[in-house]
């Protein structure tokens, strides 16, 4: 017997994606707080390197979507999540009572990271 289709998922109305991000923009604000202009400034550098070695940048010029929007939401929402946790990691905040690792070194550079294979 044929499978059944299963019903497509209407995407997420704009505005549920408009109030996810500014919360997410919030949480990073929280995450931020404390830390000086130049440690900022080292995360965003290490984020935008560890997106760029990893190829997630690659994953979103690869997809085929029907709408650039769609894709620039997902963007911004992998890039701001991705510097939150880095900044939450600076703070050495705990959670449960357990100190989180800082799992990225702030002074990584491109030339420390596994270079990135091209297909």
């Amino acid at each position: 017997m044929p499978r059944q289709k299963q019903p497509t998922q209407k995407a997420a109305p704009a505005s549920d994606i408009a109030a996810f991000r500014e919360s997410l923009w919030q949480t990073l604000d929280r995450n931020a707080a404390g830390l000086s202009g130049p440690e900022v400034v080292r995360a965003l550098k290490v984020i935008s390197d560890e997106i760029y070695h990893a190829g997630i940048d690659e994953a979103y010029v690869r997809a085929r979507v029907e709408k650039g929007q769609s894709i620039a939401d997902a963007w911004d929402l992998t890039w701001v999540t991705a510097l939150s946790i880095h900044l939450w990691r600076l703070q050495g905040t705990t959670q449960k009572g357990v100190l989180q690792p800082y799992l990225t070194s702030v002074n990584s550079t491109p030339s420390s990271q596994p270079s990135r294979q091209t297909t």
